[in-house]
């Protein structure tokens, strides 16, 4: 098939992307930004279609669906709390995607949109995401819309986040509450073979999946697991009112336009997340790695990371 990937510079995409090349799929890439940086080193080479530019931009949206079969959207703004932003780019650049794929007769379209969607405290992020699933649900093409708790990979910004904080004392580790609160990560390379397993499957038309890893865990469990698995001593965990860290993201989110945490991000720490994944088993025998195996093999890749390429 010939598919237009959007947000084909992250690290998601960066996954996917070789997927579909092995499968035999003609790939065009919509990214934002100068193709040289670190988030787009991780393009794969050869004769294969670059759109640069902005889902913003209808016309270029339009110019980009133009002979594509499939589109698989990815394209988002992450880790803004800038309500203006997370609409323009996130909601109206998939209006702005679905006309263009209407306008062209574009028959397929995936959409990954996240847990953020169904949160009862919804952020900026979360708000955007919701809208553009109801688009997506509402327009006349097969559809399949992914929602996925954290996705576990080296360049998981959210694992990173958790590394950091882990890192940040050396004897102690701060929590949001009791951390009794529960997490379902999934493996990144178990999320894009579900994406890819979806693009002819016509068990996946029209429906919406949530997808989250082999097991839930307790947040603090999960702390301390990957505090084990980094080879670090054993730590206590502390834990800090709620209010603490909603007024450090309230001061985060002033001082950085990308903050190191936000409201939302907080939110997310006081609502259990335990996704639904009978659906996603049944229609494409979705069969994810242990939380064990999967937290061996990314906290090795994160180990064995050039220093420069790290996240913080």
């Amino acid at each position: 098939m010939k598919i237009l990937v959007t947000g084909a510079g992250g690290y998601i995409a960066s996954y996917l992307i070789p997927l579909l090349q092995s499968a035999g799929h003609s790939l065009r890439l919509f990214v934002n930004g100068d193709l040289s940086n670190s988030e787009t080193r991780v393009l794969p080479s050869g004769e294969i279609g670059l759109v640069n530019g902005d889902l913003r931009d209808a016309q270029l949206c339009q110019e980009s669906t133009k002979g594509i079969e499939a589109v698989i959207h990815l394209g988002a703004i992450v880790g803004s709390y800038d309500e203006r932003k997370n609409m323009e780019i996130n909601y109206r650049g998939t209006l702005n995607l679905l006309r263009a794929c209407d306008f062209h007769h574009v028959p397929r379209f995936i959409f990954i949109s996240s847990v953020s969607a169904t949160r009862v405290s919804q952020g900026p992020y979360g708000r955007s995401k919701k809208l553009a699933e109801e688009a997506v649900r509402q327009s006349e093409l097969d559809f399949t819309i992914f929602r996925p708790t954290t996705v576990m990979g080296r360049e998981s910004p959210g694992l990173h986040r958790l590394i950091t904080n882990i890192n940040r004392f050396p004897f102690i580790i701060p929590l949001v509450n009791t951390g009794k609160y529960t997490r379902h990560p999934v493996y990144v390379r178990d999320f894009v073979g579900l994406i890819a397993a979806s693009m002819s499957n016509a068990h996946s038309f029209n429906k919406t999946y949530e997808v989250g890893g082999a097991e839930v865990i307790s947040f603090k469990r999960l702390v301390a697991l990957i505090n084990q698995k980094l080879g670090n001593r054993r730590k206590i965990l502390i834990p800090v009112p709620v209010l603490v860290f909603r007024l450090a993201a309230l001061v985060f989110e002033r001082l950085f336009k990308m903050p190191p945490f936000t409201s939302e991000h907080v939110n997310s720490l006081t609502e259990d997340t335990r996704m639904d994944t009978r659906l996603v088993r049944e229609d494409l025998l979705f069969n994810p790695l242990t939380l064990e195996r999967m937290l061996e093999i990314v906290i090795a890749e994160i180990k064995a990371m050039p220093i420069n390429q790290k996240l913080s």
